[in-house]
């Protein structure tokens, strides 16, 4: 919904075009590996929650898998809102989830 709701200020991040300039990308990183962090967190959080252990999981590519994921659905938003709307996202993310506990 973030994405969709201002779609342009993701696009140097999501899409950044050819020649963008290493400050630029240097910031993206910073941001990403943060934004990964809080992943690598939330994901150690739900893991505790549902009674798994820390060693359970490689929580370090797991977030890392995350953050492609999220990216990638960020991407399909900005090219194609239509077909990829963040309520289609929503509503996979609660399906999949919904299998996992089956």
């Amino acid at each position: 919904a973030v994405v969709a709701g201002d779609p342009e200020p993701w696009h140097p991040s999501l899409l950044p075009p050819d020649g963008t300039p290493t400050v630029v990308r240097e910031r993206i990183d910073r941001d990403r590996e943060h934004v990964r962090e809080q992943f690598q967190a939330l994901l150690a959080w739900a893991l505790a929650a549902r009674g798994g252990a820390a060693g359970d999981v490689d929580l370090e590519l797991a977030s890392h898998s995350l953050l492609v994921v999220v990216e990638q659905w960020g991407r399909l938003i900005l090219r194609d809102p239509d077909r990829f709307s963040s309520d289609r996202l929503a509503r996979f993310v609660q399906s999949f989830v919904a299998a996992l506990d089956k």
